[in-house]
């Protein structure tokens, strides 16, 4: 599964977005109506934190109830693989222009290995892993950061 995810797409595309852009609570959130997933807006910003950073940064979001919410989660591989497009955007990534673009490589909250941890690779429009342990980099020495996301059904 490392790699790009061709093959299995249609019209070159996983899902079918249909994002609305919204302010909850005097937080932006990007709500999508066809996976039902309410995603941060911006995620993350400044520099790339380690696995277990992200871990705590959602928590510390949980705690202060984000956007009304406190059921806030780091996203599954197949949820941030679904934000890939197959071209890039204006801002250089393969990602829809709703979403800020300064978050270029995104923490998954699943596992790949003992000790690592899959991530998406938004500015080469793929998926691989890191090692959960490096401290905001991923064995390629990228920043990995984090946009978090909740059901929203």
């Amino acid at each position: 599964m490392i790699g790009r995810l061709g093959g299995n797409q249609e019209d070159d595309r996983i899902v079918e977005h249909n994002y609305k852009l919204e302010t909850v609570g005097g937080d932006k959130v990007v709500i999508d109506s066809v996976t039902g997933l309410m995603w941060h807006q911006s995620g993350s910003g400044g520099f790339g934190v380690s696995w277990q950073k992200a871990e705590e940064w959602v928590g510390k979001l949980n705690d202060k109830g984000y956007a009304w919410f406190r059921n806030w989660r780091l996203p599954t591989l197949e949820d941030a693989a679904s934000l890939l497009r197959p071209s890039k955007d204006s801002g250089g990534l393969y990602i829809d222009k709703i979403f800020a673009s300064t978050q270029k490589y995104l923490w998954t909250g699943d596992i790949y290995k003992k000790e690592d941890r899959w991530f998406v690779d938004l500015n080469q429009g793929n998926v691989t892993w890191s090692s959960k342990y490096l401290y905001g980099f991923n064995r390629n020495l990228r920043a990995n950061f984090i946009r978090h996301v909740r059901s929203n059904k």
